[in-house]
């Protein structure tokens, strides 16, 4: 199925919707909560969300957003509560995500798992609608909601789709509903110094949160930085960026002019050597 193509410039009558996934595993159609918000004029007109029962009972994540089986075991499967959900999709122009990778591919899932067909709408992701329109680093949903002032109840699918529509209504707002502008701060430097990070503390994030943007926190990373990845708001592990190993260019004449004193007598011969030099 071919999507429709995302427009640079959006009229600000536009409608879109925030979704937001909870899932059991690592598996993205293991998903086992869902939120909606629905935004029309840059204002939010409904919310829905829900618990869903995955698959299989094999939760892992539970540490991240309390939902164990017995909260889903008695709850709808996603193919019998998208049908219902889906209709806040009507009209809309594009669906937005925190991570809209994570939440498009769980949702593609959990639709090909259901024998159902996916929207074909497209995607905007709010974490990267941050970086480029205030230059926010680290980019996840706490944090951005942190800079904006959004209230955010983080793991609440629902609370987390509305930080969502929040983060777009805003990038809405200051760029004249231009999604692709330029970042309004001039680095990832100053907007830590917004933020109110200092040098080499960057804001801790969760197990799932550190699998989701790997990538991205490595780059953030300068050598000495580091990040503390927490479980169950526990620190349990620290991500560090090492400098790399720098080889000594072992080539002859590169030591001319660091010898600064030698013996008299370097050139003589040894004691235990005289015997054959004589």
């Amino acid at each position: 199925m071919r999507r429709k193509r995302f427009p640079r410039r959006m009229d600000p009558q536009a409608s879109f919707v925030a979704i937001d996934f909870e899932t059991a595993n690592h598996h993205l159609d293991s998903a086992c909560a869902i939120g909606l918000v629905r935004v029309e004029r840059l204002e939010l007109v409904r919310r829905e969300s829900c618990l869903l029962r995955p698959p299989t009972a094999h939760f892992r994540f539970t540490g991240v957003h309390g939902i164990d089986w017995e909260r889903v075991s008695a709850a709808l499967p996603f193919a019998e509560a998208w049908p219902r959900l889906e209709v806040m999709l009507a009209g809309v122009e594009f669906v937005a995500a925190h991570n809209a990778d994570f939440d498009r591919g769980v949702l593609y899932a959990c639709c090909r798992a259901a024998g159902l067909r996916p929207p074909g709408l497209p995607f905007v992701c709010s974490m990267r609608l941050a970086r480029r329109t205030w230059g926010i680093y680290p980019t996840t949903l706490p944090e951005v909601c942190r800079f904006l002032k959004l209230p955010v109840q983080h793991h609440d699918p629902g609370a987390d789709a509305e930080a969502c529509a929040g983060i777009v209504i805003r990038a809405m707002r200051v760029t004249n509903c231009d999604l692709e502008a330029r970042p309004r701060t001039t680095s990832a430097e100053a907007a830590d110094k917004m933020n109110g990070k200092g040098e080499n503390n960057m804001a801790p994030v969760t197990i799932q949160e550190a699998q989701t943007q790997l990538a991205d926190l490595i780059h953030r990373l300068n050598p000495g930085d580091e990040v503390v990845i927490t479980e169950n708001d526990v620190p349990v592990a620290k991500l560090a960026r090492t400098e790399a190993n720098k080889q000594w260019p072992c080539k002859a004449g590169s030591a001319k002019g660091t010898i600064h004193w030698m013996a008299p007598d370097f050139d003589a011969p040894l004691e235990e050597f005289k015997e054959y030099m004589e």
